[in-house]
């Protein structure tokens, strides 16, 4: 999953993936790659929030989102709902999937 974000350094993609480990930057900075656990993906309904200004300040401190742009999946799974709650200064996403 990708949320593309405008900041106040330009465009961003937060890029959400099952997987254990850290947070870790991608090659050119407009990528900040987060990591969800693996059960997310064993076949189960699950709700995933997000807080995604503190997701982007994780690796790019300096930076502050000011609207979000689109929700993008690539690959396959199924989506339940797509929710977004709170203030420029506070972006939560809830996101029912399995």
């Amino acid at each position: 999953m990708y949320i593309s974000v405008n900041t106040t350094a330009g465009l961003r993609y937060l890029r959400y993936q099952k997987g254990e480990g850290a947070p870790l930057a991608m090659s050119n900075g407009r990528y900040v790659h987060h990591y969800l656990p693996e059960s997310t993906a064993n076949g189960q309904w699950h709700t995933i929030s997000r807080d995604l200004q503190a997701d982007l300040h994780a690796l790019q401190s300096d930076i502050t989102i000011t609207n979000i742009n689109a929700f993008l999946i690539r690959g396959s799974g199924r989506i339940g709902e797509v929710r977004l709650s709170g203030s420029v200064s506070y972006t939560h996403l809830t996101l029912p999937t399995i």
